[in-house]
């Protein structure tokens, strides 16, 4: 946690100014201010160090996400997508950072090294307000598959975090996402949707979304490109796709955006691209 509190608010700065440099906003306009991490916690928290970092003002208000998993970043957005509504005005700045390697565990586990395997370290911002350009939250849907509670974990230890990753979590996936088919049509107009935001849990998460879904290998290509590069980083991760479907000149229209973490839980965002 002392790594965490001396690294985390550097790394999580340097996400936030690109993020407001790429939209053209200074840190001045920022009302609201949401930290989502899984990996570190203290108190006083990150958020003030990087209040500091960025120069905002004393009065912006400061949420925190914790301990939610990977899926924590669609947490931050809807919450921000809330704020929102009820004020029309506020510059809501979501950001997450998760230093996964704190968290390497030397113990010869099968839980143990497919999470040293498989997650990386990385940060990255949001900016939610009202504009009429970027990509606009639509809709959000949240799913529990009690199922597979016990087979997604994230626990204290006594040597950093502790990973439960069961892999039959993929599996767990395609059969839970096969029966919310019709439940996805009625809600964002599944058939419709051409593109994808897949939270790169892993290789065959990706590839079993894609197959629950009938769809082509092309749809997961910035996910998997992301995963390629960085790995898992947890809940920055698919702020990471999103980006990169932002800036695709060939990513139109609608974009329907998963995550999934501990609970087993499901996380789905409908987003269109402006």
């Amino acid at each position: 946690m002392e790594v965490f509190q001396h690294t985390a608010p550097e790394l999580s700065a340097l996400a936030s100014t690109a993020c407001l440099n790429q939209v053209g906003e200074k840190a001045s306009a920022v009302t609201h201010l949401i930290l989502v991490s899984c990996t570190g916690m203290v108190a006083p928290g990150v958020e003030l160090q990087l209040m500091e970092k960025l120069g905002l003002d004393a009065d912006v208000e400061r949420y925190c996400i914790h301990f939610m998993g990977c899926y924590a970043a669609f947490t931050g957005l809807k919450l921000a997508d809330k704020i929102l509504r009820s004020e029309p005005d506020a510059k809501v700045l979501v950001v997450s950072v998760e230093l996964c390697t704190l968290h390497f565990q030397k113990e010869y586990t099968e839980d143990n090294i497919l999470a040293n395997s498989l997650f990386g370290d990385g940060a990255a911002a949001a900016l939610v307000m009202n504009s009429d350009k970027g990509l606009k939250i639509n809709a959000y849907l949240s799913q529990v598959f009690r199922e597979g509670e016990q087979d997604m974990a994230w626990g204290i230890g006594d040597f950093g975090f502790e990973m439960r990753l069961s892999k039959y979590i993929p599996a767990l996936l395609d059969k839970g996402i096969s029966e919310l088919r019709e439940v996805f049509e009625r809600k964002f107009g599944l058939s419709k949707i051409r593109n994808f935001a897949i939270h790169p849990g892993g290789k065959q998460i990706l590839q079993k979304v894609q197959e629950a879904f009938e769809l082509t290998p092309e749809v997961n290509f910035h996910a998997g490109e992301v995963l390629r590069q960085f790995g898992n980083m947890s809940s920055a991760t698919i702020l990471f796709v999103l980006d990169r479907m932002m800036k695709d000149p060939k990513v139109e229209g609608e974009i329907l955006s998963m995550g999934f973490g501990p609970g087993l839980t499901l996380e789905t965002m409908h987003l269109i691209k402006q």
